[in-house]
């Protein structure tokens, strides 16, 4: 396996974490969002 080989499979690996953990932080925010949006309906 060469330098670039092996750069290429930790870039990916890299990729693939922050692309998981931006997923987790959009699920979240909806999940953030629908709790705001039912205890304003609580309130109102």
């Amino acid at each position: 396996m060469s330098m670039d080989e092996y750069l290429g499979i930790c870039c990916k690996e890299v990729c693939n974490r922050i692309g998981r953990g931006n997923e987790v932080k959009n699920n979240f925010k909806k999940r953030l969002s629908v709790e705001e949006f039912s205890s304003v309906q609580i309130d109102s």
